[in-house]
């Protein structure tokens, strides 16, 4: 099995509208992108870049997010995470809150899935009916293939359905020793723990309370070590 690398591409840009055109008011801007892989042998989880908005106002703001482009090889999905929610490619603007003084972070998602190419992102970021004086954010996610196969690992953990839409069942082989599941959403944050009975038969959980979006798997040990992680989707 060939091997996955993933990186952003350093040629991000930021370019705010109303530099070109003197005008507006500097309400808020956008610090620099931080970025974050997390790649595996067979599935590769994700590219994110992060961005950290600054409320330059004494003033509550609503902001606005708009996808003006989106290029994505076959195989590929991305996701707009603001403080709200994370929003799947086929969600193209929300609104979220950026308090008086504060920042609040805007991520951008790849999830190439083990598939190698190219994708671009292009959001415009602006203050509720101010959209004349927008930034500009441009994402470039590349992933490429090695030229050197690598030796599969044998299946171990099985997840289905993928999409779910109210439950799911998940097998561990028993040599795994799995004892808990934990859910982790798009940003991180730890959403359930299931608890794992050892048996030759898989293991039903009901999510049916889960909001739509894609969500990864920690399985921990009887030692609560991680020995292995997955990834699922959950439709509307």
């Amino acid at each position: 099995m060939k091997k996955l690398y993933l990186f952003i591409a350093v040629f991000f840009v930021c370019v705010s509208a109303r530099s070109q055109d003197g005008g507006g008011s500097a309400d808020f801007t956008i610090g620099p992108v931080q970025v974050d892989t997390v790649t595996a042998h067979a599935t590769v989880d994700y590219l994110k870049g992060t961005f950290r908005l600054y409320n330059q106002t004494g003033a509550d703001l609503i902001m606005w997010w708009k996808r003006t482009s989106k290029t994505l090889p076959t195989g590929w999905t991305s996701a707009i995470c603001d403080t709200n929610l994370c929003y799947p490619d086929f969600v193209d603007s929300a609104s979220f809150s950026l308090l008086a003084n504060e920042e609040a972070p805007l991520f951008i998602y790849f999830y190439p899935t083990g598939n190698s190419g190219v994708g671009n992102v292009v959001i415009k970021i602006y203050a509720q009916w101010d959209e004349a004086n927008a930034e500009t954010i441009n994402l470039t996610g590349v992933g490429v293939l090695t030229g050197i196969d690598e030796k599969p690992k044998a299946v171990n953990v099985l997840v289905y359905p993928n999409p779910i839409t109210d439950h799911v069942n998940i097998y561990c082989e028993p040599n795994l020793n799995v004892r808990k599941i934990e859910v982790y959403n798009i940003i991180g944050s730890k959403v359930r723990s299931l608890d794992y009975k050892i048996s030759i038969n898989a293991n039903r959980f009901d999510l049916v309370d889960l909001p739509a979006g894609r969500y990864f798997l920690k399985f921990l040990d009887n030692k609560n070590k991680v020995v292995q992680t997955k990834t699922f989707t959950k439709s509307q």
